[in-house]
């Protein structure tokens, strides 16, 4: 029976939380499912309990809610995920991709080819909205914790002493040195156009920020 559900929406940097997840509960009782498992699939086309050992009692993973719902209901288990500001989260995204596909052309793992313009990126249907994609069916009141990337490390360390955890692990939330750098200014009309794109997110993500303290009360109170 699952205890704890991390919900991982974006790429942290440095350390991941799987990583903390299995310094903090060991690696007999702590599993990361591939996002992978889930493309091409419909929720009622897969059994998750098949995808991780009977001794997980923590899972975490890029898991989209419908396809945990049924689980959910079965094991009720305390939910945790963290948000991102909408045009951050496809900003990043985006240069994540583009250093990502520039670094496999250096090592010419793929074939050269025009970089993508962030304009094409924001208006491709798969980077809109991604946070309302992954928690769909799932009220924010729900979740036993909500983090902010803004404040990664302080919520990770709100969150360690509401699991009661002895100590929390170093993070190193550095980012890898080994992406291309590249400045996050866009034109006025390009970042509306963004939040027009992803207005489920804007949505969403203010909705969290006024949730925020109550989900968390037990925390600061």
């Amino acid at each position: 029976m699952l205890d704890i559900i991390f919900i991982h929406i974006h790429k942290t940097g440095g350390k991941s939380l799987s990583a903390i997840l299995q310094e903090v509960y060991g690696r007999k009782t702590t599993f990361r499912l591939n996002q992978n498992v889930f493309r091409g699939s419909t929720p009622d086309e897969i059994d998750l309990r098949e995808l991780f050992p009977d001794s997980t009692k923590i899972l975490s993973g890029h898991l989209p809610y419908p396809f945990l719902r049924e689980i959910v209901e079965q094991d009720n288990p305390r939910l945790i995920t963290w948000l991102r500001d909408p045009v951050e989260r496809v900003l990043s995204n985006y240069y994540w991709r583009l250093n990502l596909d520039r670094s496999h052309k250096l090592e010419q793992t793929v074939k050269p080819g025009k970089d993508i313009t962030l304009e094409e990126f924001i208006h491709i249907p798969k980077n809109q909205n991604r946070m309302s994609t992954f928690l769909e069916g799932l009220s924010l009141k729900d979740l036993y914790f909500l983090g902010m990337m803004e404040t990664y490390d302080r919520d990770l360390e709100s969150l360690a002493q509401k699991l009661g955890w002895k100590k929390v692990p170093r993070i190193h939330t550095n980012i890898n040195p080994t992406f291309i750098k590249e400045p996050r200014q866009v034109s006025p009309d390009l970042r509306s156009e963004m939040i027009r794109l992803n207005a489920l997110d804007i949505e969403l993500y203010q909705e969290a920020l006024s949730l925020q303290l109550s989900i968390n009360q037990s925390v600061w109170s």
